[in-house]
């Protein structure tokens, strides 16, 4: 079986670490990106030819942290012909508008937006699970969609 990646985005130690230990657990390589900074240079880099594929099968980003915002992270992913398929799933521990809702799902189209705390641990690893099946090609003659459509939040 090919090794597998995500990538996470998150700027609390404690919680950057819960997830880089559940990736472990789970046999998935973890791309760990400390805040908005280092994630912007990720992007860069891959953009420069620099990181080349492959690429992470999922994004898990943070809204809030220094640097650029998760959200802000996931648009440029979407702008990236390499990583624009990539589902990404948005982590906030704050209490978003409807209008800040409406605006992260019109721009970023994550699979999940992910209120935290996270669900458990299977329910997490299901959801990303669900947002990388729905993101891959059913086969090599049906067309690639390019996002999956916004379908859930959590709480």
């Amino acid at each position: 079986m090919a090794e597998r990646t995500w990538l996470i985005a998150e700027d609390d130690p404690v919680f950057r670490s819960i997830l880089s230990s559940l990736m472990t657990l789970w046999d998935i390589n973890a791309v760990i990106l400390e805040d908005g900074f280092q994630a912007w240079t990720w992007l860069d880099q891959v953009e420069a030819g620099e990181i080349t594929p492959p690429y992470p099968e999922a994004a898990l980003l943070d809204i809030r942290m220094p640097g650029h915002r998760g959200a802000e992270i996931g648009y440029r992913m979407r702008q990236i012909p390499a990583l624009a398929a990539i589902p990404i799933l948005i982590m906030t521990a704050y209490q978003l508008s409807d209008a800040e809702k409406a605006e992260i799902f019109m721009d970023v189209q994550p699979a999940y937006l992910i209120e935290k705390p996270i669900p458990s641990p299977d329910q997490l690893r299901e959801m990303i699970e669900d947002a990388i099946a729905r993101s891959s090609p059913k086969s090599e003659t049906e067309p690639h969609l390019k996002f999956s459509p916004p379908i859930q939040e959590t709480r």
